[in-house]
C-alpha cells in the first residue's frame, strides 16, 4: 500500500570542544614491511575494531521537523519521484519530491514492484552488506552523498575490503573539495600522471597531508594503516594539539602517530581496537576509512554555547531580522530555533547553522547538507529517513534564513501576529510542523525561559 508522508527535522547530539592549532613536523608515512609485499594479502579481519568503532556511532535523537505535505497536490506542480532509501528486508522504497514552484517537499513510503527489482537502487539498503544496525551504515550515506565514494558493484559497498593508500587519500581529497594543486612538481615516481589518485596526492603532499614513504615513492598499492589514516586527517585540519596526553599501549611516544592518535581519541574519531591497543599497523577497511572522514567532518572545530548564550545570541538576530521580514513577535521563533536545533547542539545546527530544519526546495542555491531525519508520518509512529537540508555559513545566516523561508505565500499570515500563542498555531496550521505537540512545546520553552522578554511589545 502507498503511502505519501511529509518531511521532518533534525539530529540532536553533543559536540566535543577541540582546542586550538599547533604546528608539528611532518614526518615520512611508515609503511609495514608486509604491505610493500602483499597490499591486499593481509586482509585482517578488524572484528574487534569494528565493534568498539560501532560504539562510537553518534547518537541520535529527534524533534518535529518543518514543512509536511499539505495534502493537496492541486496546490503544487511536484517533480517527480526520487528514490533516497531501499530496504530490501522490508519491501519498500522511499522516494522523495519537489514542488517546482513553492520548493515544498514531500516523502513517501512504498511497496516494491518487479520493475523496482530490475533497476538497480540508489540507497545504502540496496547493498546487500550495509545494514541499517551496522556502524559505517550513516558514514556510507554520507559518502555516497558527498560523492566521496560508491560502492563496488551495484549490490555491494564492500566495507571489509583493505583500502591501500591510493584510495584512502583520494577519499580525503574528495571530502575536502577535490582542489586541483596547478603548477606543482610530482616528486614520486610511482604515482603516475592520469591515474585515479594523481591529483589528490599532489595535493595531500602541498598541503603537508603527506611526504611519501620516501622521497621519492608514495607506494599507492601498499595498504593504508589505522597510523597513517589518522595522521593524514589530523594534518589536513593543520596538526590540532590534543589536550590529553594519555596513549595507547602499542603507541609509542616516539611514534609519528602519537599525537595523531591522541587528537583521534580525544575527538571521538576512534577508540582503539580493544583494550588499550590501537592496532596501528593493522590496515583500514573502507567501511573503518568512510567512518573515520565521517566522523572528522562532523565533530571538528565546533565550539558550543551554554544554553544562556545561545537564547541571547538566536535572539540577537531574531531583533534584527524579524521587523524587516514584517514578523512582530519574537519568542515563537526562538523558541523553534531551540526546539528544533536542541539548542544548537544537533549536528544540522552546529556545523551548519541551519537551526530550523530548513530543507533544501527547488529554488535553492546554496549549499546542502544529506542528513537522517525522524518523521512522525502517523502519531506516535516514527521513521528514519534521509533529507537535503540547507546550510549556511554562519549563524546570522542561518537566522535570517527562517525569515527568508516565510516569505513564501503559505506563511503571509504570520504577518501583523503580536501574541506568541496565536503565531504558533497559524505557523503549525499553515504546515510548518508534522508534531502532534508541536505548539505545546514552543509555549512551554516561552514560558519556562520567558521568551517574551525579547518581544518588542
Amino acid at each position: 500500500m502507498k503511502r505519501t508522508l511529509s518531511i521532518v527535522l533534525t539530529l540532536i547530539m553533543g559536540i566535543g570542544i577541540f582546542p586550538q592549532f599547533a604546528a608539528a613536523a611532518v614526518t615520512a608515512d611508515a609503511v609495514p614491511a608486509k604491505a610493500a609485499s602483499s597490499p591486499l594479502g593481509a586482509a585482517v579481519a578488524n572484528t574487534n575494531a569494528a565493534i568498539l568503532d560501532s560504539a562510537m556511532a553518534y547518537a541520535e535523537a529527534s524533534l518535529m521537523s518543518s514543512d509536511p505535505l499539505l495534502g493537496d497536490d492541486n496546490m503544487h506542480t511536484w517533480s517527480e519521484w526520487t528514490e533516497l532509501d531501499r530496504d530490501m528486508g522490508a519491501g519498500t522504497i522511499t522516494e522523495s519530491r519537489t514542488c517546482l514552484e513553492c520548493g515544498e517537499s514531500e516523502i513517501r513510503v512504498r511497496e516494491l514492484t518487479a520493475e523496482d527489482l530490475a533497476s538497480p537502487g540508489t540507497g545504502p539498503q540496496s547493498f546487500a552488506d550495509v545494514l541499517t544496525a551496522d556502524y559505517f551504515y550513516d558514514a556510507v550515506i554520507w559518502a555516497m552523498s558527498s560523492g566521496i565514494t560508491n560502492g563496488t558493484s551495484g549490490m555491494e559497498f564492500s566495507p571489509n575490503n583493505i583500502c591501500t593508500r591510493a584510495q584512502a587519500v583520494t577519499f580525503l581529497w574528495r571530502a575536502a573539495g577535490m582542489e586541483r594543486v596547478q603548477g606543482a612538481a610530482n616528486p614520486f615516481r610511482d604515482v603516475a600522471e592520469g591515474s585515479f589518485y594523481y591529483d589528490a596526492v599532489q595535493w595531500a603532499c602541498s598541503r603537508n597531508i603527506t611526504n611519501g614513504t620516501t622521497r621519492t615513492t608514495f607506494e599507492p598499492d601498499a595498504y593504508c594503516t589505522r597510523a597513517q589514516i589518522v595522521t593524514f586527517l589530523w594534518r589536513s585540519l593543520g596538526e590540532p594539539k590534543p589536550q590529553t596526553t594519555w596513549s595507547f599501549e602499542d603507541v609509542p611516544s616516539s611514534a609519528f602517530y602519537c599525537i595523531p592518535v591522541r587528537w583521534a581519541v580525544e575527538s571521538n574519531i576512534t577508540m582503539g581496537t580493544a583494550g588499550y591497543a590501537f592496532s596501528p599497523e593493522d590496515p583500514c577497511t573502507r567501511g573503518q576509512i568512510v567512518t573515520f572522514l565521517y566522523r572528522k567532518n562532523f565533530s571538528t572545530g565546533l565550539v558550543l554555547m551554554n544554553g544562556q548564550e545561545f537564547m541571547d545570541a538566536v535572539a540577537s538576530y531574531v531583533q534584527k531580522y524579524a521587523g524587516q521580514y514584517g514578523i512582530n513577535v519574537y519568542s515563537p521563533v526562538i523558541a523553534q530555533a531551540i526546539l528544533e536545533s536542541g539548542w544548537g547542539k544537533s549536528r544540522l545546527a552546529a556545523q551548519f547553522h541551519n537551526y530550523f530544519g530548513l530543507k533544501c526546495g527547488s529554488k535553492w542555491t546554496g549549499s546542502s547538507v544529506t542528513m537522517k531525519t525522524r518523521e512522525e508520518y502517523t502519531q506516535g509512529v516514527i521513521t528514519s529517513v534521509y533529507a537535503n537540508f540547507r546550510a549556511y555559513p554562519s549563524m546570522e545566516e542561518g537566522i535570517k534564513g527562517y525569515f527568508e523561508f516565510i516569505q513564501s505565500a503559505r506563511y503571509q499570515n504570520l504577518k501583523g501576529i503580536t501574541d506568541p500563542q496565536q503565531y504558533m498555531e497559524t505557523i503549525r496550521a499553515d504546515g510548518y510542523a508534522t508534531s502532534y505537540t508541536y505548539v505545546e512545546q514552543c509555549m512551554n520553552l516561552i514560558e519556562k525561559y520567558d521568551l517574551t522578554k525579547y518581544d518588542p511589545y
